[in-house]
């Protein structure tokens, strides 16, 4: 799916197979994601929680995402990204399966008081396997980010991390597709096992065969790049490794990293909503049995899935073309920001579209989003060089408090006014304010962190 180089076809990159373990991990991590937010509905019902109760449980999830962004980027950094992926992955793994616990019916007791004891217990347990899952995958990320960073050429970079998040996104749509029939055949826990013992075993196989020390590779891929594309590639700034310390920021940099935490703050707002409550959101428009709301919110994940490698290939081809790098991330970025405001603005203003409606918007913000990756990611990829999974902590902790906010916005206008024409107005009008900001205020020239 990556853009072509020219190099030596016969000897294949020494960064790919850790980027294709990473993809695979990323698809995981968003089947686990999908199959809680596909199955809410149910488990809502199961329990008897209200919109709001439904939205701080994901917040929760969220808050537990936030608090292990620094830490995650900071180890991806210091020691080995492709590690503190496997050791996330299995533990993200395991707290999916321990989701089947609250969804067992054996919890629920003969008598009133036994049935209200049970269902207590129920949602401690939703919320304490929700809060691992957000702890551990916070690693997810970052690592991406780190590994991408260090082992990736800046003109394949674009290609490269638009294949992960495709694949990430290609976990969004298995999930919504696979698990809803996969739920019908076995029971709500029996689709939290199935899914968790996947990346159980992924996560395995990565302890056993990924290198100890891909930076190495990063070395090699350099020095090929530097002898057969002399004039044609931006050199690639060598990593300079700050320990636990956060790199000192002259004040330009300062406001550049605010601007990224900006722009990151209001794509994990906009996400993290059309992430959670894209199936609940249709199930209101009338969107009724699981498999047939799972499969109708399965379509904008799997439009992302699609457009994201074709934008990474286009951004490479005109970095390889002469346009600068940071130029190109810039329009990249914009397309995703203006693209994802003037999707939803039909859903914003009609109180109650028809199911059509509502799926076409939403895979055309989803498939818009998807620039971001050659966009954004790749440029915070660019300037923050060995540094790039502390300063993604940074930024996707902004997102993720933004996603928190969102989830519980949005629970609580839902509750009240049974619309979501808020939720999309407030959408719309915060990625405007991003693509402006992005635009002003980010650097076409680098920025060492």
């Amino acid at each position: 799916m990556d853009a072509p180089v020219p190099h030596d076809s016969s000897t294949q990159p020494s960064w790919r197979p850790v980027i294709n373990y990473t993809a695979v991990s990323l698809l995981l991590c968003n089947v686990h994601r999908n199959t809680f937010s596909v199955l809410l509905p149910q488990i809502s019902a199961q329990l008897a929680l209200s919109p709001s109760a439904a939205g701080a449980v994901q917040a929760g999830n969220l808050l537990a995402y936030l608090a292990g962004q620094l830490p995650s980027g900071r180890l991806a950094d210091t020691l080995s990204g492709t590690r503190v992926l496997v050791v996330g992955l299995f533990l993200w793994s395991a707290a999916t399966a321990a989701t089947a616990l609250p969804c067992l019916p054996g919890l629920a007791g003969a008598t009133p008081a036994a049935a209200a004891s049970g269902a207590q217990l129920a949602l401690l347990l939703l919320l304490g396997s929700r809060a691992l899952m957000g702890l551990a995958s916070a690693a997810a990320m970052p690592c991406v980010t780190s590994i991408s960073a260090q082992l990736v050429p800046a003109s394949e970079r674009g290609s490269a991390v638009s294949f992960v998040y495709a694949c990430f996104n290609a976990g969004g749509v298995l999930g919504l597709a696979l698990v809803p029939p996969l739920a019908m055949a076995l029971g709500l826990p029996g689709a939290f096992i199935a899914t968790g013992t996947a990346g159980l075993a992924w996560a395995a196989y990565g302890a056993a065969t990924l290198p100890s020390k891909p930076a190495d590779a990063n070395q090699q891929e350099q020095q090929q790049q530097e002898l057969q594309q002399p004039a044609a590639v931006e050199k690639q700034p060598q990593p300079q490794q700050q320990g636990w310390r956060l790199p000192q920021l002259s004040a330009a940099s300062w406001q550049q990293l605010a601007v990224l935490c900006y722009a990151h703050a209001v794509m994990g707002y906009g996400f993290f909503i059309l992430q959670n409550w894209i199936p609940m959101y249709l199930a209101s428009l009338g969107g009724q049995g699981l498999a047939v709301t799972g499969g109708l919110s399965s379509i904008p994940w799997l439009a992302a899935t699609l457009v994201g490698p074709l934008a990474g290939q286009a951004a490479d081809r005109l970095i390889r073309g002469g346009r600068s790098t940071l130029s190109v991330r810039r329009l990249m970025q914009a397309v995703c920001f203006l693209g994802c405001a003037a999707s939803v603005v039909p859903l914003a203003l009609t109180p109650q579209p028809g199911i059509a409606l509502a799926v076409a918007c939403l895979t055309a913000s989803l498939a818009l989003y998807s620039f971001s990756h050659s966009g954004f990611h790749s440029y915070l990829q660019d300037v923050a060089a060995g540094n790039a999974g502390v300063v993604y902590g940074i930024t996707n902790t902004c997102s993720i408090a933004a996603g928190i906010a969102g989830n519980l916005v949005t629970g609580c206008v839902v509750e009240a006014s049974g619309s979501y024409g808020a939720v999309f107005l407030l959408f719309a009008a915060l990625n405007l304010s991003a693509a402006a900001a992005f635009n002003a205020f980010t650097s076409t020239n680098k920025v060492e962190f």
